[in-house]
């Protein structure tokens, strides 16, 4: 299981482009629902800055997005969220 931190998302055929940033390792990950880099259902996730757990189940990296990787659509746990301090 995988925690990342949400940093993009944005809409996509009917869908949601969605990228986050591995909390650990500083790796970008960028969740696909199927392999050819499909967008993920817009009921997914909640938003930006969200801190998830999420399996990640194959890495299926197409062209110029090599961060590209299946997940688990319900194995998605919200874990906190970052606040921007103003």
């Amino acid at each position: 299981m995988k925690e990342l931190c949400i940093l993009t998302k944005s809409l996509k055929d009917k869908g949601y482009c969605v990228a986050g940033v591995d909390t650990t390792t500083g790796e970008l990950f960028r969740l696909v629902s199927d392999k050819d880099g499909a967008a993920i259902p817009k009921e997914a996730l909640d938003s930006t800055l969200d801190v998830i757990r999420v399996n990640l189940t194959k890495h299926v990296p197409v062209n110029c997005q090599r961060e590209n990787w299946l997940f688990d659509e319900n194995s998605i746990v919200k874990f906190g969220s970052l606040g921007l301090e103003t």
